[in-house]
């Protein structure tokens, strides 16, 4: 029943329409189809608006329906009346999970928010800098590493291995991202901290010195504006580290912190089982204090008060425009106390004062849905929805490296569900990722093909792809801290090769309307070949995504408005391929990997 209707919020005018907004929607159905109503309980009870159709081709029928958005979010599902010759009506319901003719829960409806403040700059790619640095303070001996030399496992460096990097080089290779053809650079943590990692932050206010300190990251904001590109800060408000002048265990700051004075100011900051020594941290980890959000005092100088330490990077002169939070699934829970819808809510309301525009986005490997959306996050890492089904596929693995293969239908069956779960509006701005620092890189795990296929589904989903640094290039790297390499600048590891097919790619995402903003469909072709279709306008792009080595097959492309008699070409190969016109594709023989091929609209 794949051809009887398609709607997903890419159909919705305007895209992120405010609280009064006159909105459209519409959908595409078959010709059997013979009214369509679109129904939702605002209100508690159910309403329902009647679609006309408005255009039509030899195989489609578009219906549509203007109506006022009177509520801040709005569930609503379709009712479709099929009739054929000689056969009494067919009811059917469209909802963003399913296609059925029984009577559907409410969680399964599309979803449409009122859209006050957000982003609306984006909608392009970003690219993923670490900055290594020096260390500072007492957690053990450093070691200074070369560029070239790959990074200690932790048993030998423990994380205090150091490769010299700072925010003055990331300006003077700007020049690279730019040609790379990138909208902005996701930064992993530059505040004060002890590790080469910087997750263990020790001051929120002050730029680790190592780095450039705050006149690094001066020049850096101000030439980044210059070039019109974007930029994010990594901040972590889940835990700090221990040295962190608010608990103060290694005696880094004059003043006294938790760890030492059960009276002072922080002290309410964290929660002690026993003071001083037995606290609540991050997965047990006694280097990583955790927050605790019941602590007012905690709330203002993190984010409420007009002097709160996540404000200060958002004015001049540093004006970053927007967070990437780590551990965002923790943030405000710990055992009985599970505050984090409240926290990301105010959280991300103090920071919008400053500006509405703002990126926030968290961390979350699992379901992102309590913290994201309605005046929460406008996104998250999308682990979830798009990388691990995607790797799983690919690799046959998780993120641990334990063997659970994935099939191609199967990989679509949970980038769908949690397309559903999270809304359209969400989806567009939910970061795409194919490796992470996280993640051993998918080229070391499964090999180049694999690789490519992972990137040209990434840079075709709705969301913003997010390039690890080095994936440009062809850097490999295993698990961690192998995955995390300085960024090479010249052979062997540096691959022209690469970069010209990861630039080919990026400018098809960056010049195709269709892949931003068209109808999105998600298919398996048998368990090693996965289909993504973009349709807008009349024009479409289609992504071929072979897990392994395919010979001449035939694809049917019927179920997708325009394809039945259009053209498609290869991007990267510039190989022109027809599609008939009942909507058959014949592709020839393969490798492992993936095409892009786009039409032009017609």
């Amino acid at each position: 029943m794949i051809a009887l209707a398609h709607h997903d919020g890419s159909r919705v005018r305007p895209e992120d329409p405010r609280l009064g907004d006159e909105v459209e929607l519409w959908l595409w159905a078959a010709p059997e189809v013979t009214a369509v109503t679109l129904r939702a309980a605002p209100e508690g009870e159910e309403e329902t608006w009647p679609l006309s159709c408005d255009a039509k081709d030899r195989r489609w029928r578009r219906w549509s329906v203007k109506l006022r958005l009177e509520w801040p979010e709005l569930r609503y599902r379709f009712r479709l009346q099929r009739e054929e010759a000689g056969a009494p009506p067919d009811l059917w319901w469209l909802t963003a999970r399913a296609l059925q003719r029984s009577t559907p829960l409410d969680g399964a409806d599309f979803l449409l928010r009122a859209v006050d403040a957000g982003p609306r700059w984006l909608g392009g790619e970003v690219d993923r800098r670490p900055a290594a640095g020096e260390p500072r303070g007492k957690l053990g001996p450093a070691r200074r590493r070369e560029w070239h030399e790959a990074p200690l496992p932790w048993a030998e460096g423990r994380n205090l291995d150091f490769h010299g990097g700072d925010l003055e080089g990331v300006r003077g290779k700007l020049d690279h991202l730019e040609t790379l053809g990138i909208d902005g650079i996701y930064l992993t943590p530059i505040f004060a901290s002890l590790t080469n990692h910087r997750y263990d932050t020790i001051d929120h206010a002050a730029i680790d010195a190592s780095l450039g300190g705050e006149a690094a990251l001066t020049l850096l904001a101000a030439e980044l504006r210059r070039r019109g590109l974007r930029y994010l800060l990594d901040a972590v408000v889940n835990h700090v580290g221990a040295g962190h002048r608010w608990f103060n265990r290694e005696g880094l700051f004059a003043e006294r912190g938790a760890y030492q004075d059960a009276s002072a100011p922080s002290a309410a900051y964290f929660r002690f089982d026993r003071w001083p020594s037995r606290y609540r941290s991050w997965k047990g980890v006694d280097l990583l204090p955790k927050l605790d959000f019941r602590s007012e005092g905690l709330r203002d100088a993190l984010y409420r008060s007009r002097d709160a330490v996540l404000r200060r990077w958002l004015r001049p002169p540093f004006l970053a425009d927007g967070y990437r939070f780590d551990a965002a699934n923790m943030v405000g829970r710990d055992r009985e106390t599970q505050l984090h819808r409240e926290v990301w809510l105010e959280l991300c309301d103090s920071l919008r004062e400053e500006r509405d525009d703002l990126y926030l986005l968290g961390e979350h490997y699992f379901d992102p849905t309590p913290i994201v959306g309605a005046g929460r996050l406008d996104g998250a890492m999308s682990y979830l929805g798009f990388t691990f089904p995607v790797r799983r596929w690919l690799a046959g693995e998780d993120p641990s490296g334990e063997s659970v293969p994935l099939q191609a239908a199967e990989a679509c069956e949970q980038m769908r569900e949690v397309l559903a779960a999270v809304g359209w509006q969400t989806a567009r701005r939910m970061m795409l990722h194919v490796n992470t620092h996280d993640l051993p890189r998918l080229r070391s795990v499964a090999g180049e093909g694999a690789f490519r296929a992972a990137t040209l589904l990434q840079l075709s989903m709705p969301g913003v792809p997010c390039v690890y640094y080095g994936d440009e290039v062809g850097l490999l790297g295993g698990n961690d801290p192998d995955n995390r390499r300085p960024m090479p600048w010249g052979a062997p590891e540096w691959s022209d090769e690469s970069l010209a097919w990861f630039r080919v790619a990026l400018a098809a995402r960056r010049g195709s309307r269709v892949l931003r903003e068209g109808a999105l469909w998600l298919w398996a072709a048998g368990s090693d070949r996965l289909l993504l279709a973009r349709a807008l306008e009349g024009a479409l792009a289609l992504v071929v995504a072979d897990r392994s080595a395919s010979g001449r097959e035939e694809l049917d492309l019927s179920h997708l408005p325009g394809a039945p008699g259009s053209s498609l070409r290869d991007v990267h190969t510039g190989e022109t391929w027809r599609v008939s016109a009942e909507g058959r594709l014949e592709l020839g023989s393969s490798r492992a990997g993936g095409r892009l091929l786009l039409g032009a609209a017609r």
